[in-house]
């Protein structure tokens, strides 16, 4: 009797499929907060991280429709002027709201005609790789644009495509 259970424990556990380590899962990094590269967990402050995988889940065709989820944050539309009239962040905007692409700093925006408007709310997220939000003061590091905090694009760069 030990012997038969003995014999059967040693084959139930040859039949066991070898331990596969579960995979890991790489965790976001920013660059806003600091303007380095760190962790998001490791950010002191208010940030948040919009990927181009959610972008396309959520169907945004613009800023406003990709920002509609994130508290604090608004892009409100010009009834006059046909479009997007800016960011809104904590009750601030105009140029209170810092917008940067690429690390570069976006103007306040023109007026073309009457009717026309070329504002920092108008920008087509098909290009976007990710949107980062640094909701709060901002100044020390974005200058005086970044009252009420930092709306930083990322676009599309190369071995971001070649790597799908």
């Amino acid at each position: 009797m030990i012997a038969t259970s003995f014999c059967v424990a040693l084959w139930l556990t040859g039949q066991a499929p070898p331990a596969s380590p579960p995979p890991t899962r790489l965790e976001p990094v920013v660059s806003i907060a600091a303007r380095a590269n760190q962790p998001l967990r490791e950010v002191a402050g208010t940030v948040s991280l919009i990927e181009s995988e959610r972008l396309q889940q959520t169907l945004a065709g613009d800023l406003g429709e990709a920002l509609r989820y994130e508290p604090g944050v608004s892009v409100p539309r010009d009834a006059v002027r046909f479009g997007a009239s800016g960011v809104s962040m904590r009750g601030l905007s105009g140029n209170r709201v810092g917008l940067w692409v690429d690390d570069v700093p976006l103007g306040e925006g023109f007026a073309i005609g009457s009717f026309s408007n070329a504002d920092r709310g108008s920008l087509e997220t098909a290009f976007l790789s990710r949107i980062e939000l640094m909701r709060g003061p901002a100044s020390s590091l974005y200058g005086s644009d970044a009252l009420a905090g930092v709306v930083s694009l990322r676009t599309f760069q190369a071995e971001d495509l070649l790597s799908e």
